[in-house]
């Protein structure tokens, strides 16, 4: 196939060889020949001229090429031309000239990291030290990264985080290899090779879709997870993110560590961590900001969602200080998020959350909930979560305000009845009904207002009063009444499918249960 007499003029066949054939898929000899050939002599290898025609060609052979350079070429020599290369990405992708539906350049990015990986324990250790030889490479890395991140995909991105922890164990092994390395030489090198970690984990961790808070709600919720299904290839993302961790805890870096230090990137790191004991509500309450910040921007929800769900399940008491500021961002994210599976999991972390801070606080936040909210789906289903404090107070041994007369002082006025007032007014036509939740709100408050006249045996809340009765019934129970006995005795209603009108329906059942609990009040 060559030549030349010497290998050097043989070095330069293969060089010129190898950029015909990247650049013209029938160029004889292919890639694969070439590449057969320097297998049997691998002292052809020139890593600074092989690399770019390489790095440029889809041919599987090139590949091949590009491993046998970083196993086999001169080390310094991979370094330089990786490095080359890796500048000249980071230009590229944020130049005019980037088409982004054609270029991927995380996949390219991956392969130099693999050949970084290859080359750098091969380095020998001469007059220029570790960290005068990583802090380029360091740098450049986090750069491009920046720039390319956005560009990634779902493999893409978690190929990235893979091979940036490949990179940062083998530097890190090789680092550890000089002899009679300072303390403070070898600190510094970790941390050069940390902040690689970090701006990896920062900008790729959106691509792993680990399903994260679907595994840990299973967990937390067994019995309430029979519908919960995991992302497809979930395994390989977590994979990644456990890659990640080993090459942290390579360095040093314990998970513990990470909670000592609060950040984006080191709290995405603690919620994949496999260390439970970490997540507890005081570590909650020393990330809570980035936690917040994390549901109002929509990012990172798969951490934020599993470490709420971890950190609180255990827990009977909550300081006001971390239940406010969740039941302030939760209600928008469990109303409005296009996921169902993220709408259930955070509603019951507000459960959650409710049903461990003080009474006084919940009552207030349930009333705002109730009142207040600006999503109607969170209106609707603030009242079931009255109904499960009514059921823990009655269930208590010791006194509670949700079995008072406060009760239905702070929230009588906003559940029993309707809203607003004149609502049945302003809609009379089933279209219009079926347009609005309010039907749905009734319902749960008859549920609730059922449950209570029952449970409330020693009328604790004044709920069996006369007076309150009576104005339940003035208020709520009456229009209901009406509406139902115009609506429902319609011909044209009558003539619907059942489906159409089963907000009626279930609104007319729940006042007829309403209406027996309190019939057997005066028997």
């Amino acid at each position: 196939m060559f030549s030349a007499d010497n290998d050097e003029d043989r070095t330069l066949e293969a060089v010129a060889l190898i950029i015909s054939a990247s650049h013209d898929p029938n160029f004889a000899p292919s890639l694969r020949e070439i590449y057969q050939e320097i297998c049997q002599n691998e002292s052809l290898l020139d890593p600074l001229n092989m690399l770019p025609p390489l790095l440029e060609s889809s041919d599987p052979a090139a590949s091949d090429l590009l491993a046998l350079i970083g196993e086999c070429g001169t080390a310094k020599e991979v370094l330089i031309g990786v490095e080359e290369a890796v500048e000249k990405l980071k230009h590229h992708v944020g130049s005019s000239d980037f088409d982004e539906d054609t270029e991927k350049p995380n996949s390219r990015l991956s392969t130099l990291l693999g050949l970084y990986s290859a080359a750098i324990p091969r380095v020998k250790h001469r007059q220029k030290s570790p960290q005068e030889t990583l802090m380029p490479i360091v740098t450049d890395l986090a750069s491009t990264m920046s720039f390319a991140g956005s560009h990634a995909n779902t493999n893409e991105g978690r190929a990235v985080i893979v091979a940036s922890s490949n990179f940062v164990r083998k530097a890190h092994d090789w680092v550890l290899s000089k002899p009679d390395l300072p303390s403070d030489d070898r600190h510094a090198c970790q941390a050069l090779l940390k902040s690689v970690l970090d701006s990896t984990i920062t900008t790729y961790s959106p691509y792993l879709h680990a399903s994260l808070a679907d595994r840990t709600f299973v967990r937390c919720y067994p019995r309430l997870s029979f519908r919960t299904k995991l992302e497809s290839g979930w395994e390989d993302g977590a994979d990644a993110i456990s890659n990640a961790l080993s090459s942290y805890d390579a360095l040093g870096v314990s998970p513990k560590f990470l909670v000592t230090f609060p950040s984006p990137c080191h709290f995405i790191l603690v919620a994949h961590s496999k260390d439970e004991s970490i997540k507890t509500p005081q570590t909650l309450s020393s990330l809570l900001s980035i936690i917040l910040g994390f549901i109002q921007a929509n990012n990172s929800l798969d951490e934020s969602i599993s470490f709420l769900l971890t950190s609180l399940h255990s827990t009977d008491s909550l300081s006001t200080e971390i239940a406010i500021p969740l039941c302030t961002v939760l209600p928008a994210l469990a109303s409005g998020h296009p996921d169902p599976s993220v709408r259930h999991q955070t509603f019951r972390i507000l459960s959650k959350i409710l049903a461990s801070t003080d009474p006084a606080i919940r009552l207030q936040i349930l009333h705002d909930l109730c009142s207040h909210s600006e999503f109607p789906q969170m209106r609707v289903a603030a009242v079931g979560l009255v109904k499960e404090a009514i059921l823990e107070a009655f269930g208590a041994s010791i006194p509670n305000l949700f079995s008072s007369p406060r009760f239905l002082q702070v929230l009588g006025p906003t559940i029993f009845r309707p809203d607003p007032l004149d609502f049945f007014e302003s809609h009379r036509t089933l279209e219009k009904l079926q347009e609005s939740s309010e039907p749905a709100r009734l319902v749960e408050c008859l549920a609730l207002l059922y449950v209570l006249i029952l449970r409330d045996q020693k009328n604790k809340t004044g709920i069996r009063d006369w007076d309150n009765l009576n104005n339940i019934d003035k208020q709520l129970l009456n229009p209901i009444r009406a509406m139902l006995a115009v609506t429902l005795d319609d011909p044209e209603i009558q003539n619907e499918h059942v489906h159409d009108i089963m907000s009626l329906v279930s609104l007319k059942t729940a006042l007829e249960r309403v209406e027996v609990a309190v019939e057997s009040l005066t028997t």
